[in-house]
Parts: C-alpha cells; sequence; structure tokens
C-alpha cells in the first residue's frame, strides 16, 4: 500500500472510531432502561428509557430525596413542574390539605 493510501485509511479509522466513541457517551443514544416505579415516573415521553434530561431529574430525587408529585393534587403544587416536591412545595401541599375540608372530616366519619 502506498504512502497516500495508508494516510487516508488511518484518517478514516481515526474518524469512525471517534465517531463511535461520541455516539458512545451522546445520551440520546445510550439511555437507561426504566427498572422501577420511580424511574417509570419521570420517563415522561413513555418510551421505557430516561433520557438525559429525565435522568436529571431522576438522580436530583435521589440525592435529594424529595416527594414525588404523583397524584393530581400534588402535581397541582408542583410550582417549577420537576415532577417533585421540594420543601417550600411540600409545606404549601400539606397546608393545603390541613384546610380541605374533605380531609378533615375522615377522622370524624370513623368515629
Amino acid at each position: 500500500m502506498s504512502f497516500k493510501k495508508q494516510k487516508i485509511f488511518f484518517l478514516v479509522l481515526v474518524f469512525l472510531s471517534v465517531t463511535s466513541v461520541a455516539e458512545a457517551f451522546c445520551p440520546r443514544n445510550t439511555p437507561s432502561r426504566v427498572a422501577n416505579k420511580f424511574e417509570r415516573h419521570y420517563d415522561t415521553d413513555g418510551d421505557g428509557c430516561l433520557n438525559f434530561a429525565e435522568r436529571g431529574r431522576y438522580r436530583t430525587h435521589q440525592i435529594l430525596g424529595w416527594e414525588l408529585a404523583d397524584t393530581k393534587k400534588k402535581k397541582k403544587h408542583d410550582l417549577n413542574k420537576d415532577m417533585m416536591l421540594n420543601p417550600y412545595e411540600w409545606q404549601k401541599y400539606q397546608e393545603d390539605l390541613k384546610n380541605d375540608p374533605k380531609v378533615n372530616l375522615l377522622p370524624l366519619l370513623l368515629l
């Protein structure tokens, strides 16, 4: 093989290896499969995989341990729409729950 062909062959190999490495680290191409109910909660597009943004929200939930906004009433209090209730939102949710007449009548009905 001539030197020119070797050089072209080498450049093609380098290009292919760089693009495959880039694809390997691209979050779209290496999604993490949804395994449990918490991950399923963050899978907003419903494709069974967590993309970069969904995985970031899930990791935030793992680290901070905030309550999931999984019911209609909790979603109403989720101001920043991150699918979790931060401490401020959780406090407002608890206050709203205390002021809700439906919730307050339940202990009276059980007596």
